[in-house]
């Protein structure tokens, strides 16, 4: 018999009581996204999403015009995707 995997629906960010959901993970990827890491807010753009029991993201920071790699998921305070679309939307008016 073949063993059987359950996957994780959900991923604890740092702060407490703080989840980031496998479908909200996987639309990271090639999106900008507002987040905390280690206290520091940005906006960044994800330019890479690694799926693994610890998932990690590489980010191109807006703020400090630099690529932040090996982000582990479980280390963000909160992180969010925004498509391109949605963010203009919400800056012009």
């Amino acid at each position: 018999m073949l063993p059987i995997y359950s996957s994780t629906s959900n991923f604890q960010l740092k702060a407490d009581h703080s989840f980031i959901s496998k479908n909200a993970l996987f639309e990271l990827y090639e999106s900008f996204v507002f987040y905390s890491y280690n206290g520091i807010q940005d906006l960044a753009y994800c330019t890479e999403v690694h799926l693994s029991d610890d998932p990690y993201v590489t980010l191109y920071s807006v703020q400090y015009e630099e690529k932040f790699r090996h982000l582990r998921i479980r280390d963000f305070d909160f992180i969010y995707g925004q498509s391109f679309e949605e963010l203009r939307k919400k800056f012009i008016v």
